[in-house]
């Protein structure tokens, strides 16, 4: 019957350490996670302003394009 104790409080104290062990690579995993969702962020923050120069271009390029023409008028 001792033995049998001994061996449960040296079980219980493994599982206290998993437990433990457990809690902290969930900190970590969710550290990890946390992070990507704030480079994600920055990644669609960048995208949009990419979008929003390419958008910005091409009204510039419409622009240009209604304006007369310049120089001289040949033949052709």
């Amino acid at each position: 019957m001792r033995k049998q104790l001994s061996e449960l409080a040296a079980q219980k104290q493994q599982i206290d350490r998993l437990e433990l062990r457990v809690d902290r690579l969930n900190d970590y995993v969710e550290s990890i996670l946390h992070d990507q969702n704030e480079i994600n962020e920055e990644i669609a923050m960048q995208i949009e302003l990419i979008n929003q120069s390419i958008a910005a271009l091409k009204t510039e390029k419409t622009q240009m394009d209604n304006r007369p023409k310049i120089g001289f008028v040949t033949g052709e």
